[in-house]
């Protein structure tokens, strides 16, 4: 597979702009298209960085957490710890809210198979997936003994057809 740095940084611009927008909007916030094409550009820049130059730290819970701190800094500044956190918060909210929808129009416009067909269910008690992983906690109790509420198994092909791991 070939990856273009260049699409890559483009594309991480647009959307870290659109991101900070968003946030600045659901915040009340009028900033300047300076500060957060700034903030965005840093933002890119970090994802084009990754493809670059071999630093494992670069893909660190830590360091990417530091990325978006620096870039919430730049786009709004600090105004102080509280107004920072809030703004730091809505940040991820909105990067969250983001991703739940492209995930949802993905699902929505596949055309062929099922949804679930990358889903694997575990012996060793959960769902996973590519890309993330259901440890079955919830405040129910699950008559499962993995606990997985995550995705329903595929069909058994015969014998009982119970569904073993799955609730609504």
């Amino acid at each position: 597979m070939t990856v273009y740095v260049d699409l890559v940084f483009l594309t991480n611009l647009a959307v870290d702009g659109t991101v900070l927008l968003t946030t600045a909007k659901v915040r009340k916030l009028r900033p300047g298209r300076t500060r957060i094409a700034l903030s965005a550009a840093a933002g890119a820049a970090y994802a084009a960085i990754m493809f670059l130059a071999d630093i494992p730290y670069l893909y660190t819970f830590g360091a990417k957490v530091i990325v978006s701190a620096i870039m919430v800094w730049i786009a709004f500044g600090y105004g102080g710890p509280l107004r920072f956190i809030r703004l730091f918060g809505a940040f991820y909210l909105v990067n969250f809210a983001t991703l739940g929808g492209v995930i949802g129009i993905s699902f929505l416009l596949k055309q062929t198979g099922s949804p679930w067909g990358s889903v694997t269910v575990t012996e060793q008690g959960g769902c996973c997936s590519i890309g993330r992983c259901s440890l079955g906690f919830s405040r129910r109790r699950s008559p499962c003994p993995s606990g997985c509420f995550a995705a329903p198994p595929p069909a058994p092909k015969a014998g009982n057809g119970s569904r073993r791991c799955w609730r609504t």
